[in-house]
């Protein structure tokens, strides 16, 4: 995965300075995606997003340290804020 696609997947999640802001969010880049460990939440704090080439989705799942919480396939871009806003209790919107 490109460096371009992965700063998309960034970008369909608000963009960096508003995670960095909303929610203290650090980013790095996985093979298939990315990673973004975040402040603020009791329930999660880490969140993985990994684009499924095939089916042109993406794969969602939210650890709490180690522990992994929730795993969803077949994610559309326009479905990862919400996503992670009902999981987290966190908001990327104003």
């Amino acid at each position: 995965m490109t460096k371009e696609m992965k700063e998309e997947i960034v970008r369909q999640l608000g963009g960096f300075n508003r995670l960095r802001v909303m929610v203290g969010a650090s980013v790095s880049g996985l093979e298939d995606g990315i990673q973004m460990n975040f402040k603020g939440s009791n329930k999660v704090n880490i969140l993985q997003v990994r684009y499924d080439e095939g089916r042109d989705t993406y794969n969602v799942t939210f650890f709490k340290g180690f522990k992994e919480i929730d795993d969803m396939r077949g994610i559309y871009a326009e479905d990862l804020i919400p996503i992670f806003e009902e999981t987290t209790g966190l908001y990327l919107t104003f």
